[in-house]
């Protein structure tokens, strides 16, 4: 009878309001908070990318790039993750650099179809290190290879 007691006051304590503890993918702390804009970084993330010589940041503030090709995204950036794909924990990094850069893409710090190659390949390289299949990493990066350029050019 005690075991039961037991059981049910951990059963009400979880029925109070409950926010998931954050989440890590390879040095990126992030909430889940939503359905189209899923995730919200808890922490600044920065990356080496190839734009080198291009500076700015976003119109929101939380995107830069600097001309030695340092992409910073910084605490409060809100990105979806995968579009209309199944999301994993691997995918995460590379799809918030990835939707960061479109970003700076839509400010207007990057402009040409070459930065949006390296934002693509960006993603893959990203999921592959955070140990995505290789398989799985060309297909999301064929997608948005054919499938983006809709976007990056809105």
């Amino acid at each position: 009878m005690k075991h039961n007691s037991a059981l049910s006051r951990i059963r009400r304590r979880k029925r109070k309001t409950y926010r998931p503890p954050p989440k890590w993918t390879e040095g990126v702390e992030y909430y889940e908070i939503g359905f189209f804009d899923p995730f919200e970084l808890l922490q600044d993330v920065e990356i080496q990318t190839e734009c080198y010589g291009i500076s700015g940041k976003s119109e929101c503030g939380l995107v830069e790039l600097f001309e030695d090709g340092r992409l910073v995204v910084r605490k409060g950036f809100q990105w979806d993750a995968s579009g209309p794909t199944i999301d994993t924990p691997r995918t995460r990094r590379g799809s918030c650099f990835h939707d960061a850069m479109y970003t700076l893409r839509h400010s207007g710090v990057l402009w040409s179809l070459k930065h949006k190659r390296i934002a693509d390949e960006l993603l893959r390289t990203c999921m592959i290190e955070d140990g995505e299949c290789e398989l799985r990493a060309n297909i999301w990066h064929f997608g948005v290879d054919e499938f983006g350029n809709s976007y990056w050019n809105k």
